[in-house]
């Protein structure tokens, strides 16, 4: 995704013409929260939108206690499974599961969706953006985020189970 400067307070219509072209095409997405910056797509994923998640050393940013500090695919899969998710094979969906998928440019892990069975749809964070619900998995692939290289699922219970964090940064009070 873009950095926050280019898309600072665009519309979402702008921010998907601009950086999600087959969406736009698509058209198929509908904006489910408004411009929120405390967390990422990955937190989003393992149902967390209360921290953003990131193994770099940055002010605010949190990674469960057990993953490693890898900012890759499988540092991106590990800190998941903190979250109760095992890999699998494909995005289809499943009743009694939820899934997420993981998008990569080359081995770099750029996005992550998951899916809401309830209404059929992928769910994705946008950056430090918008949330949206969009039908087609495929459709935030492309040049922003690369396409979903990994899935994994855990089982539906409600409310998420969230891993212990460690922070890795604090704001420093002044």
């Amino acid at each position: 995704m873009p950095s926050r400067r280019d898309t600072l307070r665009l519309p979402l219509t702008e921010l998907v013409s601009r950086w999600l072209p087959r969406l736009h095409e698509s058209g198929e997405y509908e904006e489910r929260s408004p411009i929120d910056a405390s967390y990422n797509c990955v937190a989003f994923a393992a149902g967390d939108m209360t921290r953003f998640w990131s193994p770099k050393m940055m002010d605010g940013y949190s990674w469960p206690a057990d993953a490693p500090a890898d900012e890759t695919i499988s540092g991106v899969m590990a800190a998941l499974e903190c979250a109760g998710f095992v890999e699998c094979s494909d995005a289809t969906f499943e009743d009694d599961y939820e899934k997420v998928a993981i998008f990569a440019i080359g081995d770099f892990p750029t996005h992550a969706a998951r899916q809401d069975v309830d209404v059929d749809a992928w769910l994705s964070k946008l950056g430090k953006e918008y949330d949206i619900a969009h039908t087609n998995l495929a459709d935030v692939g492309g040049e922003a985020y690369g396409e979903p290289v990994a899935y994994m699922r855990r089982e539906r219970s409600g409310t998420p189970t969230l891993p212990l964090m460690r922070p890795l940064a604090t704001v420093s009070e002044g």
